[in-house]
């Protein structure tokens, strides 16, 4: 027997609560709270943010344990500032770092902010589905599982385009290929043209350090620098022209430092409170 829901006792059911009358007792109205969260809930969905990372919010964003570094605590406080202010501020926030420092989390929670609290269009991608997604396409049929309509790369890359808000999770992680680099640059570049607010997450440093002079005898700390410029960077694996856009778009840069959680996690056998981070 089918059993029909209960109407919201603010609205009655009409989705519209009075918001303040007058002096001439003209009411005004505004969505009542039972559409927003509906709506909410709705956006959530379609932001398809991995179940991993669900639960993740800036508040479970954990940087009071002891090995929490300042650079933690500087991007998580900026994190709250850019949901707080958003869309007055929308410029983009690159986040890199090694495994399990957090920035897949922080990535996510804010965008679960921005659903929350701003009811933006958000949506999450990372970088090697995405294009193992777009491959997909050129072998088989498969269809979208909400609309039912064929996928295509030019839909693919429409709803990755278009996102008022998008992550692009682990670039770099890919090697580079004509093909690749043409993707991510058509991706890259069209939210730039449109000024879409892109959040970026990355295990690679973005760019090289600058080179020291060489001494006669190398120091430890040389040897660890002279290593470090051996590591391949986002800047080498994608093409300049992308890099010199994705600069402009993510102004702030945040490389997140500290211990793979992940691992930590493991050692101490804690509560979880910050969930598996990228």
């Amino acid at each position: 027997m089918n059993t029909v829901a209960p109407e919201c006792l603010v609205c009655e059911g009409t989705g519209w609560k009075t918001h303040s009358v007058n002096d001439r007792g003209v009411r005004t109205v505004a969505r009542c709270d039972c559409r927003v969260a509906a709506r909410n809930a709705k956006l959530l969905v379609q932001a398809e943010i991995p179940t991993q990372f669900t639960h993740c919010s800036l508040e479970s964003f954990d940087v009071e344990f002891p090995e929490a570094t300042e650079s933690l605590k500087k991007a998580l406080l900026y994190a709250k500032k850019f949901v707080e202010k958003y869309p007055l501020e929308k410029a983009g926030i690159l986040l890199s770092g090694s495994c399990g420092t957090g920035k897949t989390h922080l990535a996510t929670a804010i965008l679960t902010g921005l659903v929350l609290l701003k009811g933006a269009r958000c949506l999450f991608r990372g970088y090697s589905a995405l294009l193992k997604q777009i491959q997909g396409t050129y072998s088989t049929r498969v269809a979208d599982e909400e609309t039912g309509m064929i996928l295509t790369e030019y839909s693919i890359l429409q709803d990755v385009i278009q996102a008022e808000v998008l992550v692009l999770d682990d670039l770099g992680a890919e090697k580079s290929s004509e093909w690749t680099l043409s993707m991510l640059y058509h991706v890259i570049n069209e939210r730039y043209n449109n000024r879409r607010t892109t959040i970026i997450t990355t295990n690679l440093l973005w760019d090289a350090p600058p080179s020291t002079p060489r001494a006669r005898r190398k120091s430890r700390d040389q040897e660890e620098a002279d290593e470090v410029q051996k590591t391949p960077t986002l800047r080498a694996r994608i093409s300049e022209r992308t890099y010199s856009r994705i600069a402009e778009m993510c102004p702030y840069k945040f490389d997140l430092q500290g211990v793979d959680y992940r691992r930590r996690y493991l050692r101490v056998g804690g509560v979880r409170s910050r969930g598996v981070s990228g």
